[in-house]
């Protein structure tokens, strides 16, 4: 398929009633709908697209969603907290436990939330992207996440959004208030072979707020997916988030903040396992805007048989940004002679005040560690895991607590999985 998939205003106004939208929201839907008719499948020059195909992410089934799966047993996460279903073809089912209705934690469908619809566009833009368009204008289903001003959330949000339907778009609005604290974990799971997915999470972190986001990618194989996420940080705002991709077939995530306030400061870290003809294609942005803020991002990658993995990580510094910091690195660990990794590390600075430095990897395992340990009687196979383990060790460091016990599990279980084979 190279072209883009038509689409009307019949079919987008048939999402929007579905959903009993106001006329607002469905105005920003048809603005979004003219993005998208105007803008031409993006070029393999260009470099976000360099090693990924864009019509790979395109709709292969009805763009309008019909049920496909059952979601009963698609959660991967587990422990305490707030649980909150979204399907990209029903209402979502959302259970609240009672610290968090106490503490103040709002959560609605997005398309009945007139706070949460008015943001829709702000973190990332109507016109961001062809397939950025798209969401924005056949999103079936929504969520608004709020925590109010002040309010300290002890136990996490678990906000699993499940592709149930052959092209799964659905979008999240999530807030939190000056002063507020909370950690949201969002699983994407589901899907199948036949399944797409283009999803957008938009995310503002007020002045003094503090919020921990795991985006934990467990799609079923075969799943194609197209993740843009997407946060704004005010004065003194504090943002960690994780990105772990070990699902599907063909992932690609645009990741990133802007640091917009004076003080605020964004981490990310990054982790992907992947194995058979498995292709992940991971863009990061820090746009610092204001003085004084910090950013940290490290992403690794381990690879085995024929598969790929690209990077492209960007650090913009705007002129009035004085006195920032960033730092980014890229590692790639290769297990096979067949796989790729392919890293594009970027900086734009505008000012000589700050301090910026990137750093880019991609190397075979350490033969010398792998002889060490086989010749304390050690397995190749559990060597080999030793050091997968051992090199993902301080990137799963940042991960919440409440998410990293099911990483942990995710990765051993993969491992596991991949040498009942042979180590290719």
């Amino acid at each position: 398929m190279n072209a883009k998939p038509d689409l009307s205003k019949d079919q987008v106004f048939t999402v929007a009633e579905a959903s009993g939208e106001a006329l607002p929201s469905i105005q920003s839907r048809f603005k979004a709908l003219g993005d998208y008719l105007d803008a031409p499948l993006p070029s393999r020059v260009e470099h976000l697209w360099r090693y990924s195909d864009p019509s790979w992410y395109l709709p292969r089934g009805a763009i309008v969603p019909a049920a496909s799966i059952q979601p009963a047993s698609l959660w991967t996460t587990r422990g305490e907290g707030s649980r909150i279903t979204l399907f990209s073809d029903r209402p979502p089912e959302i259970a609240l436990d009672s610290t968090a209705a106490d503490a103040g934690l709002e959560v609605v469908p997005l398309a009945s939330s007139k706070a949460g619809t008015a943001l829709v566009g702000r973190a990332v833009a109507l016109d961001h992207g062809l397939l950025e368009s798209l969401n924005g204008a056949v999103w079936s289903q929504g969520i608004f996440v709020r925590l109010k001003k002040g309010a300290q959330l002890e136990r996490p949000v678990r906000l699993l959004r499940a592709a149930t339907s052959s092209t799964a778009a659905t979008r999240a609005v999530i807030v939190v208030e000056p002063g507020a604290s909370m950690t949201l974990i969002e699983e994407h799971a589901g899907g199948g072979a036949e399944t797409t997915v283009i999803e957008t999470s938009e995310i503002f972190v007020h002045q003094d707020a503090r919020l921990s986001h795991a985006l934990l990618e467990m799609w079923e194989d075969g799943t194609v997916g197209h993740v843009t996420s997407r946060a704004v940080l005010e004065r003194d705002a504090v943002l960690s988030s994780a990105v772990i991709a070990l699902g599907g077939y063909r992932y690609k995530a645009d990741v990133g903040a802007v640091l917009k306030g004076v003080g605020s400061e964004s981490t990310l870290v990054g982790v992907t396992l992947t194995d058979g003809r498995r292709h992940v294609d991971l863009h990061t942005i820090h746009d610092h805007q204001g003085p004084r803020t910090r950013s940290r991002i490290a992403y690794k990658a381990a690879l085995f048989d024929k598969s790929t993995s690209a990077y492209t990580g960007l650090i913009r510094v705007a002129e009035n940004a004085e006195l920032s910091e960033a730092f980014q690195e890229n590692r790639n660990l290769l297990l096979s002679d067949k796989c790729r990794a392919d890293s594009i590390p970027e900086l734009e600075i505008e000012t000589n005040e700050v301090q910026c430095t990137h750093a880019a990897t991609a190397a075979p395992i350490d033969e010398s560690q792998l002889f060490y340990l086989r010749s304390r009687g050690i397995p190749e196979a559990d060597a080999v895991a030793i050091l997968v383990h051992g090199f993902f060790e301080d990137a799963l460091a940042p991960v919440p607590e409440a998410v990293r016990p099911d990483v942990v599990r995710a990765v051993a279980a993969r491992l596991a999985a991949r040498y009942r084979g042979d180590l290719s």
